[in-house]
């Protein structure tokens, strides 16, 4: 019949039997994701150039260092720049990114107007 499903018979299950516990299997620590990898070096190659850059500028200096698992990886790193939960990029507009320290080492700098 067009629509119905069959239903498959129930399996009988022994009352007498006992279940062991299932084992807790413990899995060792895992490595950072590949986004906060991915952070850590757009983060790193924008101190090393030292002042903002474009995203995709930023994506080709990545894919230099590593690889990117993603079918658009300028769409991944502008994802990943954007929602940093360290707050360590700026978004300077247009796609430029810079790192937020730089605005604090500015304001440290400046001399207090009298």
């Amino acid at each position: 019949m067009k629509g119905k499903k069959q239903k498959q018979p129930y399996k009988v299950i022994d009352a007498d039997t006992k279940k062991e516990p299932a084992e807790i299997k413990t899995e060792p620590k895992k490595q950072k994701s590949t986004a906060e990898s991915h952070r850590e070096i757009c983060y790193n190659i924008l101190k090393e150039f030292g002042k903002p850059m474009h995203y995709k500028k930023v994506m080709e200096e990545v894919l230099k260092i590593g690889e990117s698992k993603g079918l658009t990886p300028q769409n991944t790193i502008f994802a990943r720049m954007s929602t940093d939960k360290k707050n360590r990029f700026k978004v300077m507009g247009k796609g430029m990114f810079s790192l937020t320290e730089w605005d604090k080492k500015t304001q440290e700098v400046k001399p207090n107007a009298i």
